[in-house]
C-alpha cells in the first residue's frame, strides 16, 4: 500500500536519498556503461516527464520501462505476485470526450517497472549513432555565442551571454563534449531574452544551486532525447540540492518543470538538415518572460577566477581568432495554442498551500496586477495568510507568498505566450471584474458604515470605574471614544477616516480576540484616543498599532494619541494624519516582532513602522526591553525560518496521523525543543510599549523615559525646521523688496 504522505514529500525524500549517496537520479548506466534511457511507458511510447521522471529514475531500476498493471496485461505481460508499484501524479485538462475541463484534475496512478513484470520483450539499446552530430547541429542552430579552447572550463557567463567550452579532445571525446555543451546551453536558455529565468547568482548561493539543478536535469533530458550518454558535472551543489528539497519538497517539482521547458526550447533547434543552406543569421529570441532590467553579474571569488582564467586565454588568441559563428535562421518555437493562464496560476497557488476556492465572493486568482489575500491550509477564522499578485501583460506572471509557511514563488506561465487578442480579452475581463468588485465593495462599505453608526448609537462610553476585561488585562484606562454594551464585556473601538466619517468598528471580546465589522473599510481608518479636538492640541502626533499601545502612550505623554489597529494600516493612517497636520512632528510607535523574524524571516512590526515613518517624514520608535526579555538565548539551538517550517510541518503530520514508526520518529526529530518554544513565546510577549509596562521588569518608568525623550527630540527638530523655513521666507521677501526698490529708482511718470 502506498504511503499516505503527500506526493511531493515522498518524491523529494526519494531523490534526497540518491543525492546523499552521491548519485543523481538521472545519472544511470547499464552494466556495460551504456546510458539508460529515462523512464518511459512502452505501452504508448511516451516519456515520463518532470518530477515523475526523476521520481522513477531514483528507484534504481536498470530497466527504464514503467507501466500500469492494466497496460502490462494488454501487452500480454503480467505483474509478478507480491510486487509493489510506484505512484506517479499527472494532470488531466480534458474529459474523455475531449472537452476542456473547468478546472484541471490532479490524478495519480501506480506503475510497475519492467523488472517486476513477466513476459516483457527484451530492452532495446538506447544509443543512436547520429547523437553527437545532432547535438552539434543544435549548438550551431541555437545561435549561442560559443568559444572553445583546450584550457577552458565549461561555463556560461550570464553577464556576457557567452558559453565557454573545452575542445572535444580536452573534454574526453565528442560525446562528452556534447554532453557538457548541452548542459551549458541549458543555462544559456535562461537569459532574459529567451526563457527569462533568474540565472545570475554568486557561486555557492542558493540561487546558483537552483539554476545548476535545472541545467543538470535539462542536460539529462536532452541527452536522453538524442540517445547519447550524459556526463553530469562535478557539481558542488549536491548537499545544497538536498537541503533545498528538505526545506521545500516543491523545489524539485519546480526545477523539473523548468527543465522540461528548457528541453522544449532547445529541441526546437533540432530542425532538418536541409536548412543548412539557408543564409546564416542570428536566431530570433523567443520571448517567454516579461522584460526585466539587466542585472550585472555578481560572481563570487571562484566565478571571477574562472572568468579571469578564460579571459587570459581569450587575450592570447585575440590576434588569430576567427569571427564568431553565426546561427542558422530557425523557425518559431512550436507552442501549444494560447490558453487561459489562470488555472495554471491557481495550481501554483495550491501547490504553496493556498486555498483558492475559499471565498465565494471572489473567483481567485484575480489577474489584475493588484495584491490579493487568500486563506491557506492551517488558517483559522478570518485569517488569510496567503498573498498573491498576478498580471496578464506579455507573458502571464505573478508572485505568490504563503506567510504561514514562508514559502514563496515567482510564477511565470510555462511554454506559451498569449496572443494579443487573448491578452486583450483576458485583460478586459479582469478590468471589468475589478471595476465590478470595487463598486460592490464600495457599496458594502457604505452599508456597513450605516450599520456601525446605528450600533454605536446604542452603546455607551466605558466607565473609568468599570473597565472592560480587555482594558483591565492591558492595565490601561478607557479614553474618550471607547465604548461598551450593557454587559460591559466587549470593547468597541470606532474607526474614522481623515474627514471624521466612521467606517468600521473593532470588537474586542473579554477573551482578547479582535475582529472588525463584516464587509467594512479599515484601510486608512483610525481611532483617536481623546478625540480630534484633543489631537489638534497635541504637540506631537503619535501613532501606535493597537488600542492598548496607543492608550499606554497617551497616559504617558498626557495628550491624545492614535491607534491604527495593525502594522499594515500604519502607513495609510500616517499619510492621512500628515495631510491633516502637515507641520506637526509625527512618531510611529511600532511593535518589535523579533520572534516573527526568527520564525518567518521578517519583522512586520518594525518594517511597517519604519516604512510609515519614512513616507511622511516622521520617525519610528520601538520599546527597549531588559536584557533577555525579547532576545533569543544564545545557549539554545538557533531557530530559523527553515527549522520552524520543518517544525510546523512535522507537527501537522503528527496531528493528521497515519504515519509509520519511521515517519513518526522523523517527524518528532524535526520538532523544536520545549525550551526553544518557550523562548519564542517569551519573545512574543515582549513586543510593544504596553508589554513594556505590563510584562517587563523595567515597567512604566522605562516607557516614560523612552517616549518622552523621543517626543521632545521630534518637537525640537520640527521647531528648528519651522524656524529655518520662516527665515528663508523672510530673507526671500527682503530680497524681493530690495530688487523692487532698485528697479524703480529714478523713474518718472510720463
Amino acid at each position: 500500500m502506498q504511503s499516505k504522505r503527500p506526493f511531493a514529500d515522498a518524491v523529494a525524500e526519494n531523490v534526497i536519498g540518491a543525492l546523499q549517496s552521491g548519485l543523481m537520479p538521472w545519472q544511470r548506466t547499464d552494466a556495460g556503461g551504456a546510458p539508460l534511457a529515462l523512464p518511459m511507458n512502452p505501452f504508448n511510447s511516451h516519456r515520463y516527464k518532470a518530477a515523475n521522471a526523476v521520481h522513477l529514475a531514483a528507484q534504481g531500476r536498470d530497466d527504464p520501462r514503467w507501466l500500469t498493471y492494466d497496460q502490462a496485461q494488454r501487452m500480454g505481460a503480467q505483474v509478478l505476485l507480491g510486487e509493489k508499484g510506484t505512484r506517479v501524479q499527472y494532470w488531466r485538462f480534458h474529459d474523455d470526450k475531449g472537452a476542456k475541463l473547468d478546472k484541471p484534475e490532479c490524478l495519480t496512478a501506480v506503475v510497475f517497472n519492467a523488472e517486476q513484470i513477466a513476459g516483457m520483450p527484451a530492452l532495446q539499446p538506447h544509443q543512436r549513432p547520429d547523437a553527437t552530430e545532432r547535438a552539434r547541429h543544435i549548438l550551431e542552430a541555437s545561435g549561442a555565442s560559443i568559444k572553445e579552447h583546450a584550457e577552458y572550463r565549461p561555463a556560461y557567463r550570464a553577464s556576457a551571454d557567452k558559453i565557454q567550452l573545452p575542445t572535444p579532445e580536452a573534454a574526453g571525446g565528442q560525446e562528452q563534449f556534447c554532453s557538457v555543451a548541452l548542459r551549458e546551453l541549458a543555462r544559456w536558455s535562461g537569459h532574459e531574452s529567451r526563457l527569462g529565468r533568474d540565472v545570475d547568482h554568486p557561486f555557492g548561493s542558493d540561487g546558483a544551486a537552483r539554476e545548476a539543478l535545472r541545467a543538470e536535469m535539462a542536460g539529462a533530458l536532452l541527452a536522453d532525447t538524442l540517445g547519447m550518454r550524459y556526463t553530469p558535472g562535478s557539481s558542488p551543489y549536491h548537499d545544497a540540492w538536498a537541503r533545498l528539497m528538505e526545506q521545500d519538497p516543491l523545489e524539485l517539482f519546480r526545477a523539473a518543470a523548468d527543465a522540461e521547458a528548457i528541453h522544449t526550447y532547445v529541441m526546437q533547434f533540432d530542425h532538418p538538415r536541409q536548412q543548412q543552406g539557408v543564409r546564416q543569421q542570428a536566431a530570433p529570441a523567443i520571448q517567454l518572460g516579461y522584460e526585466q532590467a539587466a542585472i550585472d553579474a555578481q560572481e563570487s571569488r571562484m566565478g571571477q577566477h574562472l572568468d579571469q582564467e578564460n579571459a587570459r586565454i581569450d587575450a592570447a588568441l585575440a590576434e588569430v581568432e576567427t569571427p564568431a559563428r553565426q546561427a542558422l535562421q530557425t523557425p518559431p518555437a512550436h507552442r501549444p495554442p494560447p490558453v487561459d493562464p489562470r488555472p495554471e496560476f491557481a495550481s501554483a497557488m495550491r501547490a504553496l498551500g493556498c486555498i483558492v476556492d475559499a471565498d465565494p465572493k471572489v473567483a481567485h486568482p484575480v489577474m489584475d496586477g493588484l495584491p490579493h489575500r487568500v486563506k491557506t491550509v492551517g488558517d483559522r477564522g478570518a485569517e488569510k495568510s496567503g498573498f498573491y499578485v498576478g498580471h496578464l501583460d506579455g507573458t502571464p506572471a505573478g508572485y505568490i507568498k504563503n506567510n504561514r509557511t514562508g514559502l514563496e514563488e515567482r510564477w511565470k506561465a510555462k511554454g506559451y505566450d498569449l496572443s494579443p487578442q487573448d491578452r486583450h480579452r483576458l485583460a478586459a475581463e479582469a478590468a471589468a471584474a475589478t471595476a465590478k468588485r470595487r463598486a460592490e465593495t464600495k457599496a458594502r462599505h457604505a452599508l456597513t458604515a450605516q450599520r456601525v453608526m446605528h450600533q454605536a448609537s446604542r452603546l455607551k462610553p466605558i466607565s473609568p470605574d468599570k473597565p472592560t476585561p480587555y482594558l483591565a488585562a492591558k492595565g490601561v484606562q478607557p479614553h474618550r471614544g471607547a465604548l461598551t454594551d450593557a454587559a460591559g464585556l466587549t470593547t468597541f473601538i470606532p474607526a474614522q477616516d481623515k474627514t471624521g466619517k466612521v467606517w468600521t468598528m473593532q470588537y474586542i471580546g473579554d477573551n482578547g480576540i479582535k475582529r472588525f465589522a463584516k464587509d467594512s473599510r479599515k484601510e486608512g481608518c483610525f481611532h483617536v484616543l481623546g478625540g480630534m479636538e484633543a489631537l489638534k492640541q497635541a504637540p506631537v502626533i503619535v501613532v501606535g498599532e493597537g488600542y492598548a499601545t496607543a492608550a499606554t502612550l497617551a497616559e504617558t505623554l498626557k495628550h491624545a494619541t492614535v491607534a491604527a489597529f495593525d502594522s499594515g494600516n500604519l502607513q495609510p493612517v500616517a499619510r492621512a494624519l500628515r495631510e491633516l497636520f502637515p507641520d506637526k512632528p509625527l512618531l510611529v510607535a511600532g511593535d518589535d516582532d523579533r520572534a516573527v523574524l526568527l520564525t518567518q524571516g521578517f519583522n512586520p512590526g518594525r518594517e511597517k513602522a519604519e516604512a510609515a515613518a519614512a513616507a511622511v517624514g516622521g520617525k519610528a520608535i520601538f520599546p527597549i526591553f531588559a536584557p533577555g526579555e525579547n532576545t533569543y538565548p544564545a545557549t539554545l539551538p538557533p531557530v530559523t525560518p527553515a527549522t520552524f517550517r520543518s517544525h510546523a510541518n512535522a507537527e501537522l503530520r503528527l496531528q493528521q496521523g497515519g504515519l509509520s514508526p519511521t515517519e513518526e520518529a522523523k517527524a518528532r526529530a524535526e520538532l523544536l525543543k520545549p525550551e526553544q518554544l518557550q523562548a519564542l513565546d517569551r519573545m512574543k510577549q515582549h513586543t510593544d510599549f504596553n508589554d513594556l509596562v505590563q510584562r517587563s521588569e523595567l515597567g512604566r518608568d522605562a516607557v516614560r523615559r523612552q517616549v518622552h525623550s523621543e517626543a521632545q527630540q521630534a518637537i525640537r527638530v520640527t521647531e528648528a525646521r519651522v524656524r529655518e523655513q520662516v527665515q528663508e521666507r523672510t530673507q526671500a521677501q527682503r530680497q524681493g523688496q530690495t530688487r523692487g526698490k532698485g528697479n524703480g529708482h529714478g523713474m518718472r511718470a510720463g
